[in-house]
């Protein structure tokens, strides 16, 4: 690996080997992806809730408590993922799944909530 990314990454001593004695060939080392769930009540929460998405943390979001500002929340928090191209996603009726750029959640239930739930 070119030395000019391992200083980028700060992994000027990485060799391809973890700790468990795994490798993956050279290629960048891997990271567990960071969950962080929130439950907001007003929209001075929403700048903590970008603080996370700009750490690179996948937020997992509860509306519940927002009663008539559900579409500012989401718009503002789009764009904020937008920013970092990553995605936001519902998963149930209040409850979105924001992830930013670089984490990769795959599955079939996004499709199946966003086309059946309106908020």
């Amino acid at each position: 690996m070119n030395n000019i990314f391992k200083k980028l990454l700060g992994e000027e001593n990485y060799d391809g080997e973890y700790p468990d004695g795994d490798t993956n060939n050279g290629e960048f080392p891997r990271t567990k992806p960071e969950f962080v769930l929130v439950k907001p009540d007003k929209r001075d929460d929403l700048l903590m809730i970008a603080d996370h998405l700009l750490n690179r943390k996948t937020v997992i979001l509860n509306l519940e408590l927002v009663t008539k500002e559900i579409r500012r929340f989401v718009d503002f928090l789009s764009g904020v993922a937008y920013a970092l191209n990553g995605q936001i996603k519902k998963v149930a009726v209040h409850t979105f799944l924001i992830i930013p750029g670089g984490v990769e959640i795959t599955g079939d239930i996004f499709e199946d909530i966003e086309g059946e739930i309106n908020y």
